[in-house]
C-alpha cells in the first residue's frame, strides 16, 4: 500500500527486478517533493535508488518473486529516516564496503554514494535490513561532427535506462573523432549505473586521445559530479 504523498510516512513494496523498483521510486519522488525541497528530494531520490538497487542485485539477485519493502517518514524536526527490507539471502556488507572502488572503475559506487549522502546507514540482518537517516543538504538528440561530437540523452540515466543509451553513446563514439561532449540538459537524475556509463565513455575516448565534456548539468548532478570528483578529468559544467 502507497500512502498520500502529502503525509509524512510512506509505505511501499515492490519486486526485485529494475522496472519494479522505478514504480516505486516514482511514488517515493511524490512523497518527498510534497515534504521538502527540490535539492532534498533529489538526494533523498538518488540515495533511495542505490539502496533499492543494492538489495535487488547484490540481495535478491534480480530473482523474481523476491520483494523490496520501503518505509519512510519525516520527523518533527523533518529529518528523514527510512528501513528498506528484502527477503533476499542478502550479502556481505562489510566485505563490499573495505573493498576499495578504483576511482575509474564502472561499478561499485553504490555504497559511496549512500554513505556519503546519509547521516547514517546501518545495515543488519546479513544485509537484508538498512535503516537510513538522510542529513540536512547543505546550503549552497545526437549531432555528429569531425571535430565536436554531441550525445544528448532525452531521459534520465540510470539503471532501468542505462543499457539503451549505452547502445547509442558508443555507437556515436565509435562513429566519430575529436572532442566527444555529453549534453544532459534533459536528463534530472544520474544514478551510479548513470556514473559507470559516462566512465565507460570517457575511458574509450582516452585510449584514442580524445576529450570529455559534460555540459547541460542541473545543479544536483553537477554537485554529485563534484561529490565523486569526476570534474578533476573532464569539464562538468
Amino acid at each position: 500500500m502507497r500512502l498520500n504523498s502529502r503525509s509524512r510516512r510512506f509505505h511501499a513494496s515492490c519486486g526485485a527486478l529494475v522496472r519494479d523498483i522505478e514504480g516505486l521510486i516514482v511514488d517515493f519522488r511524490k512523497f518527498v517533493s510534497a515534504n521538502a525541497g527540490k535539492r532534498r528530494a533529489f538526494d533523498a531520490e538518488l540515495v533511495v535508488r542505490e539502496a533499492l538497487i543494492n538489495a535487488a542485485e547484490h540481495g535478491c539477485g534480480y530473482a523474481d518473486g523476491k520483494s523490496i519493502v520501503l518505509d519512510a517518514e519525516f520527523d518533527e524536526r523533518n529529518i528523514l529516516e527510512l528501513t528498506i527490507e528484502h527477503d533476499g539471502e542478502g550479502f556481505d556488507v562489510d566485505g563490499e564496503s573495505a573493498r576499495p572502488t578504483k576511482e575509474f572503475a564502472e561499478n561499485g559506487r553504490g555504497l559511496f554514494i549512500i554513505k556519503s549522502l546519509s547521516s547514517s546507514a546501518n545495515w543488519s540482518g546479513g544485509g537484508r535490513n538498512l535503516r537510513l537517516t538522510l542529513r540536512p543538504n547543505n546550503q549552497e538528440g545526437e549531432m555528429m561532427s569531425t571535430e565536436i561530437s554531441t550525445y544528448a540523452p532525452s531521459e534520465d540515466l540510470t539503471a532501468a535506462t542505462v543499457e539503451q543509451c549505452r547502445l547509442k553513446m558508443m555507437e556515436l563514439v565509435q562513429s566519430t573523432s575529436g572532442k566527444f561532449v555529453i549534453d544532459l540538459s534533459k536528463v534530472r537524475m544520474v544514478d551510479s549505473k548513470g556514473i559507470g556509463l559516462i566512465i565507460a565513455s570517457y575511458n574509450t575516448l582516452q585510449t584514442n586521445s580524445r576529450e570529455l565534456e559534460i555540459t547541460g548539468t542541473n545543479d544536483e548532478i553537477r554537485s554529485l559530479f563534484k561529490l565523486m570528483r569526476l570534474d578533476r578529468h573532464f569539464m562538468v559544467s
